[in-house]
């Protein structure tokens, strides 16, 4: 009998423990609830994230060239 009190609390606990890591702190942090399953879904952010990084520096470039151009195009006219 003892055991089965053990195991009703572990249980309990576990459930508890699982609300607590998967629902209450992702809404705390206002992030995707059950972290646990969303792994691929995280990679798959950071990833975008990554790309769209890369692309406004390869954007930031071609500003920095066309401004330099252009600057060039002005010293030639004067």
């Amino acid at each position: 009998m003892a055991l089965l009190y053990i195991l009703e609390y572990a249980v309990t606990v576990l459930i508890l423990l699982i609300i607590f890591t998967q629902i209450l702190i992702p809404i705390y942090r206002g992030t995707q609830l059950f972290p646990f399953f969303s792994r691929e879904r995280n990679l798959e952010n950071r990833l975008q994230s990554v790309k769209q990084d890369v692309l406004e520096a390869e954007l930031e470039v071609q500003v920095l060239e066309t401004k330099k151009r252009v600057s060039e195009m002005k010293k030639q006219e004067r």
